[in-house]
């Protein structure tokens, strides 16, 4: 029971969250890629990734629990897993931020090569 409310819960605020990301962000990647395909691209394998990360978190954290626990154990165990999901995620969305500001020139010099005058 408790693992079915733990799925549910993580559902109702990955996807929505994943999604809202998704959406705003194209904002802040096209300053940065100056290019609506480019920007279409990247922001896809984010969200990809977004979700892949979700997955695989939720899938090792939550590997190892007795299915003999009591409910309120569990049920606080997987709120506590939640708690480093989420943790986690929200550290790895501001390093992106901060990694695609840190190179933003770079990103865009690569993208946007300056044309050489012979």
């Amino acid at each position: 029971m408790a693992l079915l409310i733990f799925i549910l819960i993580s559902y109702c605020i990955i996807i929505p969250v994943g999604w809202s990301l998704y959406m705003n962000g194209r904002h802040f990647l096209m300053q940065i890629f100056k290019d609506a395909s480019t920007t279409q691209s990247v922001n896809k394998i984010l969200l990809i990734g977004y979700y892949l990360v979700n997955i695989g978190l939720s899938m090792l954290l939550l590997s190892g629990v007795a299915s003999n626990e009591i409910l309120v154990i569990q049920f606080a165990y997987y709120v506590g897993r939640l708690g480093v999901i989420f943790l986690l995620l929200g550290i790895l969305h501001y390093s992106n931020i901060i990694l695609l500001n840190h190179f933003k020139s770079q990103i865009q010099s690569f993208f946007h090569p300056k044309k050489l005058i012979s």
